[in-house]
């Protein structure tokens, strides 16, 4: 499985999860995962290294994910999870000691950033495009879970 990470914007975000197999991604776009409940405590606290899947309005998620970067300021932090599609399944320990922190060749998408545009990856020769095109675009190219456990958002086990 391959997947670019196409938006990269430091201290703010990297998404990725538009797969490479184009039968895969094209079978993705159709597929919605509903948004979650908010909590009775209200939307959760966002922290560098949470992931979430991106959506663009009200049940808009589908197979793309983002991952909060390193040095996100606190307002912005406090915006995330303020969006019913916005809820963290997952966070990476120490983020800012990852690839994921360090790389980010083209920015955003474009517009406003010099990055790929979504709509361009999706047709068949969309790989294609983007090693034409973005040629330093890193890509996933494996993801595992190395400990299957609870985590707070402070890096401590419950």
């Amino acid at each position: 499985m391959s997947l670019a990470r196409t938006r990269v914007i430091p201290h703010f975000l990297t998404q990725f999860g538009i797969s490479a197999d184009y039968d895969l991604r094209t079978e993705a776009r159709n597929y919605v995962v509903k948004d979650d409940p908010v909590p009775d405590t209200g939307a959760i606290k966002f922290v560098p290294g949470m992931m979430s899947f991106a959506g663009a309005g009200p049940n808009t998620r589908s197979a793309e994910v983002f991952i909060v970067m390193p040095d996100t300021p606190q307002g912005q932090l406090n915006m995330f999870g303020s969006n019913p599609w916005e809820t963290p399944f997952g966070v990476i320990n120490n983020v800012e000691d990852t690839p994921v922190s360090t790389f980010f060749s083209y920015g955003d998408f474009f517009p406003p950033g010099k990055g790929p545009h979504p709509a361009k990856i999706y047709p068949e020769n969309g790989y294609e495009f983007l090693a034409e095109n973005f040629p330093r675009l890193d890509y996933i190219e494996e993801c595992i879970v190395v400990e299957d456990s609870p985590i707070t958002p402070e890096g401590n086990e419950l």
